[in-house]
């Protein structure tokens, strides 16, 4: 429950109280990493970086195969000034998932900070190539729910048409 109001606030940009519920949440189970990760979410926005860090680690500490974690510390230590360890986080995120477009096109943000223009352009150009999948992807979900959907009225139309018909 506290999670979850935790949830509504930070939707809401009212990350004090986010950050006193999930204190709360944690309390009540330590090993709750999607606590601790949004806990160190809530302390990042409010910049208080050390401690975010910590959350994270805490949130690794109990479950190391989250790339959303990992993904979350980097811009952590990216706004705290730590660009080569954020560099590092995100590279262990796209270990975790090599499909999320975003992982890639922060990471290259921050290459291109740290003069790794090369690598920052890899970066853009994968995080493309997703997008443009991802968008491609999307549309066949899209188009195949429209095409169901139109089936299943024409079924509906075709018995009420036939119930009709035999009625008479």
């Amino acid at each position: 429950c506290l999670y979850y109001r935790a949830m509504l606030a930070m939707d809401e940009g009212d990350y004090q109280l986010a950050r006193l519920a999930l204190q709360g949440a944690i309390l009540s189970n330590q090993n709750d990493y999607a606590a601790w990760t949004q806990l160190g979410i809530c302390h990042t926005e409010l910049k208080n970086y050390d401690t975010a860090q910590m959350c994270f680690q805490n949130a690794v500490r109990i479950n190391s195969k989250d790339a959303k974690i990992y993904s979350n510390w980097a811009r952590n230590q990216y706004l705290k000034g730590d660009k080569s360890h954020a560099e590092q986080l995100y590279g262990t995120a796209i270990l975790m998932d090599d499909k999320n477009p975003k992982y890639f096109s922060d990471r290259a943000k921050i290459r291109t900070e740290i003069g790794m223009q090369k690598e920052a352009k890899e970066d853009l150009e994968i995080a493309d190539n997703l997008s443009e999948n991802k968008n491609s992807v999307e549309n066949k979900a899209f188009n195949s729910n429209w095409f169901l959907l139109i089936f299943v009225l024409l079924f509906i139309a075709f018995f009420i048409f036939r119930r009709k018909k035999s009625k008479r």
